[in-house]
């Protein structure tokens, strides 16, 4: 009797732990296989913002056949006269030469202590199409090209690094669960890689992250601060470490309370940060802020911002905020002056220029923000906006989902991401010096993206590189 009794109980027991063990397993599962849903439909179907439908074309580009997904609509772009970039002999075969085209002032006093430029963009390798490092120089020539994360080796003894870093495994790009960040030296070897926690997103802060000692990069909502020259993670904040070191600061409450207001009203003032209801917002439940983008303050003036602090972007939230690392106490912030806004950069200790994709309107803009805060208060929100830029060439540009700019010289020459191709403008008098883009067959362009300008002397060292 007690023996069945025993048997009994243990067989409820049992029961009970393996419900305990399916209870909890049932949310990783049901979010794991959501996101496996997600990413099937992604490969098949592709974003929704991509104009070609085919779903052989797309199946085309995920498995690196071609490059469809990379492609942008040639819509809203400037009537430059763009000459087709020159290949060097070295090169002839490799790269259609009606591919790169080129409009290109050389009088521009932006370019005058420049030799050419790096620029990201997709190229076919004869076995589908791969991101690539192009070397372009000012006399016209594509001097270069480097594969990304390729197994060539390099002779570096008598040149820089190049201290290039990118994503590898981009779950936007490509669609696969988890990515690296990685750093290639000059012939595109891999020098060493950091493997993300989460999911490393967008561009790392790119004032200064291939001269410094050390970058930041945003991996999902955490801040990761990287040395450059090893790779080694040096420090990781968490968005909740912010949000707890900030108790009295009401920055994240409405998202935090899921509540679904038209208007949130914070101090004095009322600004309108979203225009769709919390539920609305693309991928709401997982990821409720789309932290995109990070730039350190490098500057060493006094003012409101101090050396080191960082400048946060919040996609989702129309948000932008300055934290101070050593503290985790933020510094500033301000909702709704912006929209969807990409790549905020610190222009100096009391303003930041940031990609407002203006995102409910026909055209992007440039905008520069003027911080002010009340000494030993709280962030005020007496900020003004102020546009730089709306058009280039007479033309309105617009990016829905990414972008950036970044001020070359001291002229406040600017570089811009726009639809279909990158241009440059001399902002004192509105005058386009430079604009590239990557024509496909005649009616298409690829994705490309200047990653910096260089001088004579880092032009050589990537140029002169011996790769084996």
């Amino acid at each position: 009797m007690f023996r069945k009794l025993g048997h009994k109980i243990l067989v409820v027991a049992l029961i009970f732990l393996l419900g305990l063990s399916l209870g909890a397993l049932y949310k990783p599962v049901r979010v794991f296989l959501n996101q496996q849903v997600e990413n099937t439909k992604g490969f098949i179907a592709g974003h929704p913002l991509e104009r070609e439908t085919s779903v052989w074309q797309k199946i085309q580009n995920d498995l690196g056949l071609a490059p469809w997904r990379s492609t942008r609509d040639a819509s809203n772009i400037a009537d430059f006269n763009f000459q087709a970039v020159t290949l060097a002999p070295e090169l002839k075969g490799i790269l259609p030469e009606s591919v790169l085209e080129l409009f290109l002032d050389t009088s521009a006093p932006a370019l005058k202590k420049f030799a050419g430029m790096l620029v990201k963009t997709q190229v076919d390798t004869g076995r589908g199409y791969s991101p690539q490092l192009l070397l372009i120089g000012f006399d016209g020539y594509l001097h270069k090209l480097i594969p990304l994360g390729s197994e060539n080796d390099c002779d570096c003894s008598s040149n820089k690094a190049l201290n290039y870093f990118y994503i590898a495994g981009d779950p936007a790009e490509i669609k696969v669960l988890g990515n690296s960040l990685v750093n290639v030296n000059s012939c595109g070897a891999i020098d060493w890689s950091v493997d993300s926690k989460y999911t490393f997103h967008h561009y790392l802060n790119n004032d200064g992250d291939h001269r410094q000692a050390s970058f930041w990069i945003l991996d999902a909502t955490d801040l990761v601060r990287i040395e450059t020259g090893t790779g080694r993670v040096l420090d990781r904040i968490s968005l909740s470490e912010i949000i707890n070191s900030n108790p009295d600061l009401p920055v994240f409450e409405a998202r935090l309370k899921a509540t679904k207001p038209e208007r949130w009203v914070y101090g004095e003032a009322e600004f309108v940060p979203i225009g769709r209801t919390h539920t609305e917002v693309e991928n709401a439940d997982h990821n409720p802020f789309h932290t995109n983008d990070i730039d350190e303050y490098l500057g060493d003036e006094a003012g409101l911002f101090e050396k080191g602090d960082l400048v946060l972007s919040f996609r989702a939230l129309n948000l932008l905020l300055v934290v101070r690392p050593a503290t985790r106490k933020i510094v500033w912030y301000a909702y709704g002056l912006t929209s969807r806004q990409h790549d905020p950069d610190f222009l100096s200790s009391s303003s930041i220029m940031v990609y407002d994709n203006n995102f409910h309107n026909s055209s992007s803009r440039i905008v520069m923000l003027h911080a002010t805060a009340t000494a030993g208060k709280e962030p005020q929100f007496g900020t003004r906006r102020v546009n730089l830029v709306d058009d280039i060439g007479g033309t309105k540009f617009q990016q829905l989902i990414e972008g950036y700019q970044f001020y070359i010289d001291d002229n406040r020459s600017l570089i811009v991401s726009a639809e279909s191709y990158n241009a440059g403008i001399d902002t004192l008098n509105d005058q386009v010096f430079m604009a590239i883009r990557h024509q496909w067959r005649n009616q298409a362009f690829l994705g490309l993206d200047v990653e910096r300008l260089l001088t004579p002397a880092e032009f050589d060292d990537i140029k002169n590189a011996k790769c084996k």
